[in-house]
């Protein structure tokens, strides 16, 4: 008998999307759904079974948003984070 904590899942299905990115679907026990991408140029995405999301870039930028809505983000050492300097 599984226990409201039981964090099991399994992958459900995988695949390769017409711009030649992979992708991994899954399932955890209580039936909510994720998925990753792991793309040509480098970059990965991955949608939590919470909702939550992560980004990662080539470059070393990442950007991840909470289950909640809150974003948060990451810019490689050296590079500008936006100020226009």
């Amino acid at each position: 008998m599984s226990s409201s904590n039981d964090n099991s899942w399994s992958y459900t299905g995988r695949g390769t999307n017409t711009h030649g990115n992979d992708w991994y679907s899954r399932q955890d026990s209580q039936g909510n759904q994720g998925y990753d991408y792991e793309n040509r140029n480098g970059s990965s995405y991955s949608r939590n079974f919470d909702g939550s999301t992560q980004y990662n870039a080539a470059n070393g930028y990442s950007r991840s948003t909470s289950a909640d809505g809150q974003v948060s983000e990451s810019f490689p050492s050296g590079k500008a984070s936006g100020n226009g300097k």
